[in-house]
């Protein structure tokens, strides 16, 4: 029975893969909130925001800051529904 090369492919070399691959995503998906918290809360430089666009540049970076850009639509969105206010509001305690 021959064993699979892992430089052939084969179930090993796609865990490594699949592996890779979330690891990638993962840092992204720290730097994409990093970033996003950044330009949101303060006043960045001409080369802060070069290094931004150099960094979104990357098909996956792009991809996890344009989830977090939608998460926080989707946030700010709710925080603005009336429905959601009152829930709210009602399960503050009263104040004398």
């Amino acid at each position: 029975m021959r064993r699979h090369d892992p430089e052939l492919g084969g179930p090993r070399h796609e865990r490594r893969s699949n592996q890779a691959r979330g690891d990638r995503a993962k840092r992204a998906s720290d730097e994409a909130a990093a970033w996003y918290a950044k330009l949101d809360g303060q006043r960045v430089s001409n080369a802060e925001v070069s290094a931004f666009f150099a960094w979104r540049a990357d098909s996956v970076n792009d991809a996890a800051y344009t989830r977090i850009e939608g998460l926080t639509t989707s946030v700010r969105a709710l925080a603005d529904d009336p429905r959601l206010r009152a829930i709210a509001q009602a399960g503050r305690p009263a104040t004398a």
